[in-house]
C-alpha cells in the first residue's frame, strides 16, 4: 500500500492588480497492483500575491474536519466509560 501527500495550488485568480492562488493538500491511498486507490483533498491556504510583489499566505481552518474528530474522539471517549462501567 503507498500513501502520497501532495500540495498542488489551482489556477491563479487575478482582482484587480492582485493575484489569489488556493492551495490544496491531496492525500491518496493506493494498493500496489489495484486500479483504484482513496484520494482525499482539503484546502490548506491561499497565497495573496499583491501589485508590489508582496506575498501573503492566509492558512484555511478546516472547521468540519475539528468536528469530525471532536465527535470521535467523544465516541471514543463514551465507549471506554461504559467499558469501563461494564466490566466486572
Amino acid at each position: 500500500m503507498s500513501i502520497l501527500v501532495e500540495t498542488h495550488a489551482g489556477e491563479p485568480i487575478e482582482v484587480g492588480d492582485s493575484k489569489i492562488v488556493p492551495l490544496a493538500k491531496a492525500v491518496r491511498f493506493q494498493k500496489t497492483g489495484w486500479l483504484g486507490g482513496v484520494i482525499w483533498n482539503r484546502p490548506v491556504a491561499v497565497v495573496v500575491q499583491t501589485g508590489d510583489d508582496e506575498e501573503r499566505v492566509i492558512p484555511i481552518r478546516d472547521v468540519t474536519r475539528i468536528a469530525q474528530l471532536a465527535i470521535f474522539g467523544s465516541g471514543l471517549f463514551f465507549i471506554w466509560i461504559v467499558w469501563l462501567i461494564t466490566r466486572r
